[in-house]
């Protein structure tokens, strides 16, 4: 069954993985994004930009969130295919 109050973002990209956080947001890894999506399922467009697919994305014990894909820069950084980004 459908949960009510929940709707998908819209212009999101495909989501490749995903992750809870604390906060009871989700954390995902899209086609040039990582984005996190509130509980109702609102886009917060306040993360990082890859310059390739993000492939994984994985909560650390800190809070903060590992990135794995294809991308070699992370707004603008070079970070070759694994990162370690603010939640």
């Amino acid at each position: 069954q459908i949960v009510p109050g929940f709707s998908s973002p819209t212009n999101l990209d495909e989501i490749y993985s995903l992750a809870v956080l604390p906060d009871g947001k989700y954390i995902g890894a899209t086609y040039y994004r990582i984005v996190r999506i509130h509980q109702n399922g609102s886009l917060d467009r306040t993360l990082s930009l890859v310059n390739n697919v993000a492939r994984k994305v994985v909560l650390l014990a800190d809070g903060s969130i590992l990135v794995g894909g294809h991308f070699t820069t992370v707004n603008g950084a070079s970070r070759a295919y694994l990162a370690r980004v603010n939640g």
